[in-house]
């Protein structure tokens, strides 16, 4: 009975005091009914579980924990990206390098591309004056420099590597 009370009471809240009223007689009539629903909204002196306070605190520590883990993984996952980029680069530098290394005569040159990624390449070949009292005879020495360039995010970021050799030189 108690409980048809209480549903009519939330069913219909413009006839709240109504309902109330009917549910204090309801419970002046019955001393039982009285005693069972004080017993059930009372509170015990005995916990049994967390406070909704302590889960609060609990919540709030474990997602500022969760969001330095997800801060700290994208930084590491950042970082892979940079590492793979570079190493790309530092690999189209050799190959290029050692195709210029390759050529038997050599002269003073400028010249760019792209490779077929991303990349881009530019290698500069200077013919080194000496006053070296040694004769070459034909054969010159050269500073070789490539250059490999690529972008990442907004930024456009680049590798250079030189070697020097001795070549026959196509300018004597």
């Amino acid at each position: 009975m108690v409980f048809v009370a209480i549903i009519c009471c939330y069913a219909d809240s413009s006839n709240a005091s109504k309902v109330l009223l009917a549910i204090i007689k309801i419970l002046e009539s019955d001393y039982m009914t009285l005693k069972r629903l004080t017993s059930i909204t009372s509170y015990p002196l005995k916990q049994n579980g967390f406070t909704l306070l302590e889960t609060l605190v609990a919540m709030m520590i474990l997602s500022i924990a969760l969001v330095i883990i997800f801060q700290q993984f994208s930084g590491a996952l950042n970082a892979g990206h940079i590492s793979e980029s570079y190493t790309r680069a530092v690999w189209h530098a050799r190959e290029k390098m050692n195709e210029l290394l390759l050529y038997e005569t050599l002269s003073e040159d400028i010249q760019e591309g792209d490779f077929k990624d991303e990349y881009r390449w530019r290698y500069r070949i200077e013919e080194v004056k000496s006053d070296s009292r040694l004769n070459l005879e034909g054969f010159a020495s050269f500073t070789i420099t490539v250059w490999v360039s690529w972008e990442q995010g907004r930024n456009t970021k680049q590798l250079d590597i030189s070697a020097l050799t001795i070549a026959k030189s196509t300018t004597i």
